[in-house]
């Protein structure tokens, strides 16, 4: 087990005793691994550094590994870089083996899976500006407890393309199903329509074939005006007769 002091802690009311100065703006008592920009640079703490190193924790959790790769070990590298560096999507980062193992994955799924919302979620707690994180704690767990639901999370843009991908991950099977039907409906209606095609089709070479027929008998007993001579008349001859 590893007790990490934030140093955020402070109290809310405007007396503030002799006791709390640790943790006043200026003073250096906090863990720098998890420590915010603000707090680097002894500018105003407040709910905002909270919302940081919960980011960071969660970045830790999901990788493995803290969010920024050092040139140096020392305080002072770390200080810069928590200050001035940008975070890196958890997505595009290194992730520790071990991280990929607890889940059951690999390295590179593990990143499939970080890829979108949760890259989102943890660069919005890790901005460098405290106003463009999430407001509260709250909003920042109730944003991953959307991604765990399916929901749209509300650190992205809500394009329609968005929420409808969104809605069918969360009811796929049921979105699956409607589909099926959709599929099994169309096909019948374009099996009907091919069918009623070659219905038309095949009526309308009868109909060609029987007017044929009734041409060739109309000619013959035009040209044979005696009805035994036309009774007598063979196939062959009534076909001669034919256009």
């Amino acid at each position: 087990m590893k007790l990490l002091d934030f140093g955020i802690a402070r109290l809310l009311a405007d007396t503030e005793p002799a006791s709390s100065a640790l943790t006043k703006a200026g003073s250096l008592a906090f863990t720098p691994d998890y420590a915010s920009p603000e707090q680097i640079s002894g500018a105003p703490i407040g709910v905002a550094s909270d919302v940081y190193s919960l980011g960071v924790v969660l970045y830790e959790l999901l990788c493995g590994r803290r969010p920024y790769r050092l040139t140096r070990a020392s305080r002072g590298a770390l200080e810069d870089a928590i200050v001035s560096v940008a975070v890196q999507r958890p997505s595009d980062g290194e992730i520790d083996p071990t991280a990929a193992q607890r889940r059951a994955t690999d390295p590179m799924r593990l990143r499939r899976a970080l890829r979108g919302d949760l890259d989102t979620i943890v660069l919005t707690a890790l901005a460098k500006d405290p106003t463009a994180r999430y407001a509260t704690c709250s909003a920042f767990a109730d944003d991953l407890r959307r991604f765990l639901d399916g929901h749209p999370v509300l650190a992205r843009p809500a394009s329609r393309w968005y929420r409808a991908r969104k809605f069918v991950q969360r009811h796929r099977w049921s979105v699956g199903a409607a589909a099926a039907f959709v599929v099994l409906v169309s096909g019948s209606a374009l099996v009907a329509a091919v069918q009623a095609v070659k219905a038309r089709e095949e009526a309308a070479r009868a109909d060609a074939i029987r007017r044929y027929v009734v041409g060739v008998f109309e000619r013959n007993r035009a040209t044979q005006p005696d009805a035994a001579k036309a009774r007598a008349t063979t196939v062959r001859e009534l076909l001669d007769l034919g256009p």
